[in-house]
């Protein structure tokens, strides 16, 4: 895709959460990290079935609940501890 616009941050985000351990055996986030990250992408990415219209109303209720728990469009790595030689 040219140019990748917010597809760049989409596949960073996607791969960090599998990176993590984040994801289910399929490569997914849990259904609501899921619609928080989907709607901030809604514009560049979106699913054939079902139509537009009503993943924009799962995405009306999924993203408000996914926001209550935490959940941002973008993911970064938690930073782990350096360990250092004693």
């Amino acid at each position: 895709m040219r140019p990748a616009l917010e597809f760049e941050s989409l596949l960073e985000t996607m791969f960090a959460l599998a990176a993590d351990g984040k994801t289910n055996r399929k490569g997914m986030p849990n259904p609501f990290r899921l619609a928080v990250i989907a709607k901030a992408h809604f514009d560049t990415v979106r699913l054939p079935f079902p139509p537009a219209w009503l993943q924009k109303a799962g995405l009306a209720l999924g993203v408000p609940l996914g926001r209550l728990l935490g959940y941002q469009p973008t993911y970064a790595p938690e930073a782990t501890p350096v360990a250092t030689a004693a």
